[in-house]
């Protein structure tokens, strides 16, 4: 998105985006797929908002994504509205990302006049089932979009943009933010990763120091160069060469965040957040990644030459996890949670997954099938490289049934208050349930994958945050 275009505010507020949700949440008034699975087909016309905003929906989709877009936008087939939904995700996610990075980078741009000092984004949660602002679907299912958010919202982020628009990257803006009361050493690491097999090299290294509560811009890479043959070049065009890319559209720039464990004493930077992107790519090193790595795509998705990909989605156990607020159970599903020793913790039932991919694949999500199931996953939205398997949870929420019975069980006891946790604790019950298994299937801008029923053996293993 165009950087240019939003405005400079104290505080930025009511701004989103439109986004479809998931077809599990739609197909309750779609009964038939041959006609109604489509975004423009009469049922989902009539329940959107408006009509325009599903003509524009699929006018983004065509403009934005090009060959990726055509063919599932008319078809109307599971494979195809599933692969359109995502699409629009992906666009919805995009678009607010690009907003809300704007507004976090204008407390500390100096070209920003007034300096921004938050955002409030346009909106939580949806009231019917239909293509709408909001990051949580109509049950409570979360949409790609709630997971950026976590990201964009982070303690400390990495963000860039392309200069002098998203069409034309010649040279990139870097930010980087903290909020967090201390000072953070940190090291941040500029490579290319090829489309084509997922190749990464290491293109430049940055010392960063951030002040408590403070934040950076790097201007290193928006300008241009002359080079010997008397062309000009843009930064961008020469950071893509050295990184083994001869067409734009075959690569895109990593931004990663880490501890620098030289000037590191004791354990200043010990409780930052680590990044959830890092975690898929496990340790560098032993580094410690500080913020969510920021992907940077320099041409339009439909210049990027990317390959089919194919998945393999191992689950790898189910299980009973206890949820609550350090997991992110109550996000969205009304989970209680409580500031230090305080909050009910809930007994959730979980599925562990392991996906795979042998082609580069941005921007790939995760959906539970089952729409009586409304739960969610530890993170969505990955950028999938072959070799490198991204491990994931599922918390299970199924939709209460009327008149069904529950068997419950009084495991709660007193706890200490802390901070949100009231002063005399809360006593909770915990629901007792069979493990359940269900089906998943895996989108990517290019390609789709529907999980065969797991065959694992079922394990009840309880763990707390």
């Amino acid at each position: 998105m165009d950087d240019s275009q939003y405005p400079d505010v104290v505080w930025a507020s009511e701004f989103g985006w439109v986004g479809m949700p998931s077809l599990e949440t739609l197909q309750s008034y779609l009964p038939n797929a041959t006609t109604d699975y489509t975004l423009l087909s009469p049922r989902v016309s009539q329940k959107g908002d408006t009509a325009s905003g599903l003509a524009s929906i699929y006018t983004s989709l065509e403009n934005a994504y090009g060959p990726y877009a055509w063919g599932v936008q008319d078809a109307s087939t599971k494979e195809s509205f599933r692969r359109a939904i995502h699409l629009s995700q992906v666009q919805q996610s995009a678009c607010m990302r690009a907003e809300t990075e704007h507004y976090r980078r204008g407390r500390d741009d100096p070209k920003s006049a007034p300096h921004t000092m938050g955002s409030t984004y346009w909106m939580l949660d949806s009231a019917w089932p239909a293509a709408d602002w909001a990051s949580l679907e109509w049950g409570g299912r979360w949409k790609l979009l709630h997971y950026e958010m976590q990201k964009v919202y982070s303690p400390i982020v990495v963000s860039s943009y392309c200069t002098p628009s998203p069409q034309v990257c010649r040279g990139i803006e870097i930010y980087i933010g903290s909020e967090r009361p201390e000072q953070i050493d940190a090291v941040l690491t500029l490579s290319v990763v090829s489309f084509l097999d997922g190749s990464e090299i290491d293109v430049a290294v940055h010392t960063i120091q951030l002040a408590p509560r403070g934040g950076l811009l790097l201007h290193d890479y928006n300008n241009s160069v002359t080079t010997t043959g008397g062309k000009n070049l843009g930064t961008v065009d020469l950071v893509s060469r050295s990184g083994g890319c001869a067409f734009l559209g075959d690569c895109f720039i990593r931004l990663r965040l880490e501890e620098n464990n030289a000037t590191k004493k004791g354990s200043k930077n010990d409780g930052a957040q680590r990044a959830t992107q890092g975690e898929h790519d496990g340790k560098r090193g032993g580094v410690k990644g500080l913020a969510p790595d920021n992907m940077r795509w320099i041409v339009p998705w439909r210049d990027a030459r990317l390959g089919e990909a194919t998945f393999t989605v191992n689950v790898l156990s189910h299980g009973v996890s206890r949820g609550g607020a350090n997991t992110g159970h109550d996000m969205g599903h009304g989970g209680v949670g409580g500031g230090g020793g305080g909050g009910v913790n809930i007994m959730v039932n979980t599925t562990f997954l392991e996906i795979r991919s042998d082609h580069v694949s941005p921007l790939t999500s995760v959906y539970c099938s089952d729409p009586n199931d409304h739960g969610h996953f530890s993170d969505n939205g990955f950028w999938l490289v072959p070799g490198k398997p991204i491990q994931i949870t599922y918390y299970h929420h199924p939709k209460k049934v009327t008149g069904q019975k529950k068997a419950r069980k009084k495991t709660g006891k007193k706890t200490g208050g802390g901070a949100g946790g009231g002063t005399g604790g809360v006593e909770a019950d915990e629901e007792e349930g069979d493990v359940r298994s269900s089906d998943f299937y895996v989108v990517g801008i290019n390609s789709y994958y529907e999980v065969p029923s797991p065959t694992v053996t079922t394990t009840s293993t309880t763990s707390s945050p």
